[in-house]
């Protein structure tokens, strides 16, 4: 055989161990549903329903771990939310990374109670709104407060309508 030919069966027998190597690593991944998962973007104007939905979606993915959970919320904020978390990105905690994430997030971006009850009392989103529309966003700004929100609700509706 001559030394070319050699060469040849040298390079087609470690391209086979290559292939072999490679294929190894990815039998040897575990099939994570962190990479099948589909996130919406970010929703600035209501971080708290963007949290109820991921965690409904963590939870129908199986994805339990605190660093998967971390690591899903991470990817899917824009450049602005991003800034506003960039220290626990870069530094993340051993432990309850996905925790001190939202609580973060939803500190800077979400409504205090104090600024929803004052939205609330001033009214003046409301302006223009059907009354059914009216009622479902008093709900959200203070949602355990059926009495009040009944008592706000009917103060708002034409006097024609009222009774």
């Amino acid at each position: 055989m001559s030394e070319l030919e050699g060469l040849k069966v040298e390079l087609r027998d470690l391209r086979r161990v290559q292939e072999e190597l490679m294929a190894q690593q990815v039998s040897s991944v575990p099939n994570s549903s962190v990479q099948r998962v589909h996130i919406s973007a970010f929703n600035r104007s209501h971080p708290n329903l963007w949290f109820a939905q991921i965690e409904r979606t963590f939870r129908l993915n199986n994805i339990v771990t605190d660093a998967d959970q971390f690591d899903v919320v991470a990817t899917h904020l824009e450049d602005e939310t991003l800034l506003a978390v960039e220290d626990l990105l870069l530094h993340p905690s051993n432990d309850n990374k996905y925790k001190a994430l939202k609580c973060r997030i939803l500190e800077k971006f979400g409504d205090s109670n104090q600024s929803k009850l004052q939205r609330l009392l001033k009214g003046d989103e409301f302006v223009g709104m059907k009354p059914s529309d009216i009622l479902a966003q008093m709900r959200r700004l203070a949602p355990d407060q059926d009495d009040f929100i009944r008592l706000l609700f009917l103060q708002r509706l034409p006097p024609t309508i009222r009774p």
